[in-house]
């Protein structure tokens, strides 16, 4: 459902004002104008998938209309001056699949390898001794990708859901970075030269 400001409504309301006084003595109906032009402005907020209209939308959507005519004889007062049409905000730019592999595809493979070799809890430490800090990790890619295809598809009813699941992976993966510290040079050297040593590199 999508909410208007009074600031946006009263916009409206004398744009419609102006374009019935416009019409006076054309012979054209009014209402049918208005109620038109309404349909469209209504249709234009549709396809923008604004969520809460205000009056900078609202003028942004009556300039491409542009200013009713005035009236015979009639001055040109300062209500009457075209609103200055407002330049259209910047397109939020997407997350690309660069970080759907590197905040997902990538933590769900290192933790898949752990699970299946063992190999840091072999040679180091155990960083999944439980199926509760499975769970948990596991956590962390799910909450990315959830954040990821929400914002891909422009969805904000789960903003504050989302923000608060992020929080909490953004925690887990620190208090993992925090324990992977000492093996991280060595790990980067891993990944290089034999290919191993994503573990302590995917906080």
């Amino acid at each position: 459902m999508t909410d208007w400001t009074n600031s946006a409504k009263t916009e409206l309301e004398r744009y419609c004002a102006r374009v019935r006084e416009s019409l006076t003595g054309s012979g054209a109906d009014p209402a049918e104008v208005i109620d038109d032009l309404q349909r469209h402005v209504d249709t234009e907020v549709q396809a923008a998938q604004l969520r809460i209209v205000t009056e900078d939308d609202v003028r942004r959507i009556l300039a491409r209309l542009g200013e009713p005519p005035l009236p015979k004889g009639k001055p040109l007062l300062p209500a009457d001056v075209a609103p200055v049409s407002m330049p259209q905000k910047p397109k939020r730019k997407q997350p690309g699949y660069t970080v759907l592999l590197l905040g997902t595809i990538f933590p769900i493979i290192t933790l898949l390898i752990e699970l299946i070799t063992r190999m840091c809890a072999s040679m180091f430490f155990d960083p999944l001794p439980t199926i509760w800090h499975v769970l948990v990790v596991a956590f962390v890619p799910l909450a990315n990708l959830a954040a990821w295809i929400s914002v891909r598809e422009n969805k904000v009813a789960r903003r504050g859901k989302l923000g608060l699941a992020n929080a909490f992976a953004l925690g887990i993966s620190i208090c993992y970075v925090l324990m992977f510290v000492p093996l991280m040079i060595p790990a980067f050297f891993a990944v290089i030269i034999f290919g191993w040593g994503l573990l302590p590199l995917c906080p």
